[in-house]
């Protein structure tokens, strides 16, 4: 059972690390982690699998994420060059995703969950079920996230 529901939500739950992290080493290693837990967890206890995948990525990410901050705060910035590793050119269609991903790391972390799951195509049950935002509350955040978004590519 654990190996179907890797090969069918693998991908999708790394893909969704990856868009939100920016780092695809570090996603990967979070998709096997939240994969391994759910080996250890009864499957037939959970009522919606993908939900459940995407609400525990979600929290190792935030747990990564804090760990990473604080390592941060020892790190001279001024040494972080971010635009020394894009010399690369890119094509107009990676140049675009590449401001879209930007413009998505700019969103608070509610706002760019919201949009990342719709664009993984959850429901808003499912966005319910792994964010705590009440079902009928859903649609209306995620239109806000929404024109957030609008308004950072627009700048």
């Amino acid at each position: 059972m654990i190996e179907l529901m890797y090969q069918k939500y693998y991908e999708e739950i790394r893909d969704y690390l990856c868009f939100n992290m920016r780092c695809s080493e570090e996603a990967s290693d979070i998709a096997q982690d939240v994969f391994i837990k759910l080996s250890k967890q009864e499957i037939s206890e959970i009522d919606n699998v993908r939900a459940w995948l995407y609400k525990v990525a979600i929290n190792y990410s935030r747990n990564r994420f804090k760990r990473a901050t604080l390592f941060l705060k020892y790190i001279n910035y001024s040494m972080l060059n971010e635009n020394q590793y894009e010399e690369i050119k890119l094509s107009d269609e990676e140049q675009k995703f590449e401001i879209l991903k930007r413009s998505i790391q700019k969103l608070n972390e509610e706002d760019r969950t919201l949009i990342l799951l719709y664009r993984d195509e959850l429901s808003y049950k499912e966005i319910s079920e792994i964010t705590g935002i009440k079902f009928s509350s859903v649609g209306k955040k995620l239109s806000r996230a929404i024109n957030k978004l609008k308004k950072i590519v627009g700048e």
